[in-house]
């Protein structure tokens, strides 16, 4: 009987270490998802509206509040200004390659970051955001 409890006794704990290894992997998957709320992914969002050309969308990444609608309509019509240069911009350098997010630096609501943007002939500019929590969402802050 010894026998049959030591085998029953060994799988017990083989299910506990497997429950406790699946449960730090889930819990590490949940905190780093959990972490793309940040400034960062703001700044993303609103680069890949951007390079889209998406005026729409690079609307939803933009801190809005206090602005009325005609203020709101002229935001937009200076984004899609904008757009039309910083496209052409890209055009010149042989198109849009990547962007990069560095130095962000947090305080309470207001963030701000560095991004770089890579055009495919190689040359680069470098550009400061700045960013405001807002209702728990992160948003670029118009200057």
């Amino acid at each position: 009987m010894s026998g049959a409890l030591s085998i029953y006794l060994e799988n017990t704990n083989m299910i506990k270490s497997l429950k406790i290894a699946l449960m730090s992997v889930f819990f590490a998957l949940f905190a780093v998802a959990c972490s793309g709320n940040g400034p960062e992914k703001a700044a993303s969002a609103y680069m890949d509206a951007a390079i889209a050309n998406d005026v729409d969308k690079l609307m939803t990444t933009i801190d809005l509040s206090g602005v009325n609608d005609v203020e709101k309509s002229a935001v937009k019509g200076k984004l899609a200004f904008g757009l039309k240069f910083s496209q052409k911009k890209a055009e010149s350098r042989g198109g849009f390659d990547k962007y990069t997010i560095s130095d962000v630096q947090t305080k309470d609501n207001v963030a701000t970051l560095k991004v770089k943007t890579i055009y495919k002939d190689g040359s680069s500019d470098v550009t400061d955001l700045s960013l405001v929590k807002v209702n728990d969402q992160w948003l670029v802050a118009l200057k």
